[in-house]
């Protein structure tokens, strides 16, 4: 495998993980209420 490929699925899962961060905190989503009043 050359490193551009290595690079390219590297990005792509550093941005999933970062997708998978975001879903969590919308509120009504998330199992753990975050900021309940």
């Amino acid at each position: 495998m050359s490193q551009d490929i290595l690079d390219e699925i590297n990005s792509l899962i550093k941005k999933y993980f970062d997708d998978q961060k975001e879903e969590e905190f919308i509120p009504g989503k998330t199992k753990i209420p975050l900021a309940v009043p």
